[in-house]
């Protein structure tokens, strides 16, 4: 599934100038993603579940550390992290199960491959919000301190300012994420050389997906 797509090619001379820089991973946060994982997760086709991984992580692990900080530090996810089982549900309670919306998949994921999207969405987390030029101010998914009750209070706040300056307001809602159920790969790498991210975590986005 992802061979013709790493035949992007990314010119570096176009990110000698990053702007926006990435943190080295530190042991911290590999021992945070391993050790706060839920045991109770599904298990991928190796059976190896967060407690084993936490069992291993307590006795080896300097191996454990040094595997992740190279993997992300040379931007690359392993083949192996990017299979995965899927298995198709039946939503409760339909009429007519030959609608395709009265299912749901899931899908199980390795642990291992689990603990490095940990690793990186933390990494990915902090860059956003000390870089002010990735994410709108108003953005409210996926940034610290933000919820659903920060976006309510928004849309009120909103409101009630239209309102004493007696205009209209029109609020678009739209269902952003079941529009957009893919990721057009070339075209978001030339968003993130646009927006001047390190060179290394663009080939880390390459190999991820």
């Amino acid at each position: 599934m992802y061979s013709s797509l790493l035949k992007i090619q990314i010119k570096k001379e176009l990110l000698l100038n990053e702007s926006i820089q990435w943190l080295r991973v530190i042991e911290g946060k590999i021992k945070h993603a391993i050790n706060f994982s839920a045991f109770r997760k599904a298990l991928e086709s190796d059976d190896m579940s967060f407690a084993i991984i936490q069992w291993a992580y307590k006795t080896i692990l300097k191996i454990f550390n040094l595997v992740y900080s190279d993997l992300i530090k040379n931007d690359y996810h392993l083949k192996i992290w990017r299979e995965d089982t899927r298995i198709i549900l039946k939503k409760s309670d339909k009429l007519n199960y030959s609608i395709l919306k009265t299912y749901r998949i899931i899908t199980l994921l390795n642990c291992l491959n689990k603990v490095a999207e940990k690793i990186i969405a933390v990494q990915l987390s902090y860059t956003a919000e000390i870089n002010d030029k990735l994410l709108n101010f108003d953005q409210m998914r996926d940034k610290k301190q933000r919820s659903a009750i920060d976006a309510v209070l928004n849309l009120v706040h909103n409101v009630q300012m239209t309102k004493s300056w007696e205009n209209t307001l029109i609020y678009l809602l739209l269902n952003v994420k079941e529009v957009f159920d893919h990721v057009a790969l070339k075209q978001l790498i030339k968003i993130l050389i646009k927006l001047k991210i390190l060179i290394n975590l663009i080939n880390w986005v390459k190999c991820f997906l």
